[in-house]
């Protein structure tokens, strides 16, 4: 509703209290609300089969200006005849009511769900493929089937049968053979055995020049597997390709793997054991060596397991051990280092005071004598401190 209908209007004589007026806007209000009555079903209130004609002739005018496919959905409760016999028209119309809150609830706000007529209703998806259709749909049939009708001594469940299709840009179908279309696949569903979905076949309704994702791998497929000439390549060259290629891999890359448990016995000394100690946690590790210096053989029994994996266990501890030597040594020439260092400053000190550089103060601090001089021994203990910490 506009903001012009709403406003009420100036009286034309100023006057604060205006009959004529007060009837204009009693006017207005009648006139939305049988606005509304004209398109809403009395009984569901979903749209009414007016309204449905109209949405569903503007859906197609933008389908085919802007390219946005429109579906289409007619579903038809199953055996409602019964209902009505059995239990009465009460009970069919709470049937209607029930299965029209069902279709409001799972529907987006830009769809249109409509009475159709009688038992039948009709739903409108704008912007929806006809794969997102048909996923709809099924959502809906199985809520309805799966929603019992509670009476006050009886429960009994419904079903529905559905058609669906859609309306494309280059489709060329009016509104009255689109819905004869859907109709159809309605009737199919019925014929087919009731509470099921019949809808159009994809591949008729798929764009021209667009294939399905197995027919595009197919298609790179092919590719791999020609010429450059575009000549297919045989099966049996392409297997030949195959194993050489494994082959390949398989001299050059030869790996062998083992199970080692790791565990730290009560002083903190860590072993590495083929089987997991008694008593204590162990961490099982894989050792793995690879190259020019692996087995190229498949393990294939116990002992040889065994051996594969002593073997390694020696080279580990071995190549630790020559680790730990060289950092020890290391350590050592670096701690004799630092001593030298310390006993040429030393020797450093004891030079300056007895050449008589320095002059002692009475807060502990030294005083150069003679700058000269002082030079002189700088350059005779930096020789003498290079010497040794060289």
């Amino acid at each position: 509703m506009d903001s012009k209908e709403t406003q009420e209007p100036l009286c034309p004589v100023e006057e604060s209290q205006c009959q004529h007026i007060d009837e204009l806007m009693e006017l207005r209000l009648r006139t939305n609300e049988l606005e509304g009555l004209v398109h809403t079903d009395t009984l569901t209130g979903l749209f009414n089969y007016r309204y449905f004609l109209l949405a569903l002739e503007q859906e197609l005018e933008r389908t085919r200006r802007s390219g946005h496919p429109t579906s289409l959905v007619m579903l038809d409760l199953d055996h409602f005849k019964r209902v009505n016999d059995t239990w009465g028209h009460e009970v069919g119309n709470k049937v209607l009511r029930q299965t029209a809150d069902i279709i409001g609830q799972l529907l987006r706000r830009i769809d249109f769900p409509c009475r159709y007529g009688g038992e039948e209703f009709v739903l409108i998806l704008p912007a929806t493929p006809l794969p997102r259709a048909i996923t709809v749909a099924e959502r809906l049939r199985q809520a309805i089937a799966d929603t019992p009708v509670e009476l006050e001594s009886d429960t009994f469940s419904v079903n529905v049968s559905m058609g669906v299709s859609v309306y494309g840009k280059h489709s060329r179908l009016t509104s009255e053979a689109f819905i004869q279309e859907v109709d159809a696949l309605l009737y199919q569903a019925k014929e087919g055995g009731r509470n099921r979905v019949e809808h159009a076949a994809l591949d008729a309704v798929r764009p021209a020049g667009q294939v399905s994702r197995m027919r595009k791998v197919h298609y790179l497929m092919s590719l791999n597997n020609r010429y450059s000439t575009g000549l297919m390549i045989p099966a049996c060259r392409r297997l030949i390709s195959v194993l050489i290629y494994l082959s390949i891999v398989m001299s050059v890359i030869p790996t062998v793997t083992a199970g080692v448990y790791r565990w730290v016995d009560e002083n903190g000394k860590v072993h590495f054991t083929d089987r997991p100690p008694p008593d204590q946690k162990a961490k099982q590790v894989k050792i793995r060596k690879s190259g020019a210096g692996g087995d190229k053989r498949a393990v294939r029994s116990d002992g040889e397991r065994k051996q594969l994996q002593q073997k390694l266990l020696d080279s580990y501890r071995q190549d630790r051990e020559t680790k730990q030597l060289e950092i020890a040594k290391k350590k050592k020439a670096a701690r004799e280092r630092v001593l030298k260092c310390a006993y040429a400053k030393d020797q450093l000190r004891e030079y300056l005071d007895a050449a008589g550089v320095y002059e002692l103060q009475a807060d502990g601090s030294r005083r150069v004598l003679s700058k000269d001089a002082h030079n002189v021994a700088i350059k005779e203990a930096r020789s003498a401190v290079e010497q040794w910490c060289d």
